[in-house]
């Protein structure tokens, strides 16, 4: 029975979770993600500003199966590079392939 039941909740929690955009932390909201594409994947990418520095979120959209994560993080750092005109600062960076955030140095 509880199988059976296990069956009939997959479906369900599928379309739930194809139903889910992305959503940024709290540092964040109300304000517009800037979508960028790189290789073929899209990444969200959300910014604030102070003076020369700030901070960014980026959120990458979409499944990756296991054993194609290599170079993700990479492709994250470089989408927001691109989309805030700023340096990202790698040590500063934090997070997994799905979600990442960092300071970062812009030039005034």
């Amino acid at each position: 029975m509880k199988s059976r039941f296990r069956l009939l909740l997959a479906p369900a929690f599928a379309v739930l979770l194809s139903g889910c955009d992305a959503s940024p932390g709290p540092l964040y909201l109300g304000q517009a993600p800037v979508v960028v594409s790189i290789e073929g994947r899209e990444y969200r990418v959300w910014s604030r500003r102070t003076g020369a520095g700030g901070q960014v979120q980026v959120v990458r959209m979409g499944y990756v199966p296991r054993g194609q994560h290599a170079g993700l993080r990479l492709a994250m750092v470089a989408a927001a590079e691109r989309a805030t005109g700023c340096r990202v600062l790698l040590p500063s960076v934090e997070g997994d392939t799905g979600v990442i955030n960092a300071r970062i140095r812009c030039e005034e």
